[in-house]
């Protein structure tokens, strides 16, 4: 809500609709938490393990061929089912779920399938509570139908589900809940000054490649509990990645000169090291 409509956004939608995951309310019958399973099990089923993410194979007949045959489903409106939903993968690029990158949409979808699956009050702290975070990631079906898998991929979604937990889950968006979370992870820390509203972008030093945004609220637990660099949101898609690097690599070396410390070797014996010579 808080960028443009584009890309990203048509993509988070269709991962919502995939996922087929929106909750339980009074007088709703069992089967309407999980509204769009036959999208949901055509994707996870067919387009993920056997088309490998090649979606120039989805067509319409081949989503009716599915649907008939699986013993899930019992409309009686297939043809017009598989026209829709055809045309609803074209217009909302599910073509962008073979990128191996971490993009925004995968990143934001990552916490939307964990804020369908988690409670606040079943979040903890420390490394016991982030393995539980992926445990429940993984049986959220998130990997079947988050698009095709890679090792950024696997990386991102163990520094964002770490995020996910230090920034209490669903309680992000409650200035109240996150102040509770700053007392138990940081308590040694004061905030100089309340955080405005808003978003503020993030991103681990080991991967500013991939980068998404969280309530600005959230900040202090980003940086000091999850090791998060923070950057100006309006600069989400063009964060400058190699003057970012230059300059911590600047950092680096300016420590290792202050604290004295210098290479044992020349750059030649390194190089004969390194080709074996």
């Amino acid at each position: 809500m808080s960028f443009p409509h584009g890309p990203h956004f048509d993509r988070l939608a269709l991962f919502a609709f995939n996922f087929s995951n929106v909750g339980r309310w009074k007088g709703a019958s069992s089967f309407q938490r999980r509204p769009a399973l036959w999208a949901h099990h055509y994707v996870a089923d067919r387009v993920g393990p056997t088309f490998g993410w090649d979606t120039s194979r989805i067509s319409a007949d081949d989503i009716e061929s599915f649907v008939s045959n699986d013993e899930r489903y019992v409309g009686k409106t297939t043809r017009k089912l598989s026209t829709n939903l055809n045309y609803l993968y074209k217009v909302g690029r599910l073509d962008g779920y073979r990128s191996p990158k971490p993009e925004r949409w995968w990143l934001s979808s990552l916490f939307l399938a964990l804020d369908r699956s988690v409670k606040p009050d079943q979040i903890g702290a420390g490394k016991l509570a982030d393995a539980a975070l992926m445990g429940e990631l993984m049986r959220s079906g998130f990997g079947a139908i988050g698009g095709k898998r890679s090792v950024a991929k696997d990386i991102a979604a163990g520094y964002f589900t770490s995020l996910y937990g230090v920034c209490g889950g669903l309680g992000r968006f409650v200035e109240e809940a996150v102040q509770d979370r700053e007392r138990l992870l940081i308590p040694s820390l004061i905030p100089n000054e309340p955080p405005a509203g808003g978003k503020i972008g993030v991103f681990h030093p080991t991967n500013p490649t991939a980068r998404n945004a969280i309530p600005n609220i959230c900040k202090v637990l980003a940086k000091y509990a999850a090791g998060f660099e923070l950057f100006d949101a309006e600069n989400l898609d063009d964060f400058n990645i190699e003057s970012y690097i230059k300059s911590q690599t600047e950092s680096a070396l300016r420590s290792l000169k202050q604290l004295g410390v210098k290479p044992a070797i020349s750059s030649d014996d390194l190089t004969r090291l390194t080709r074996g010579e």
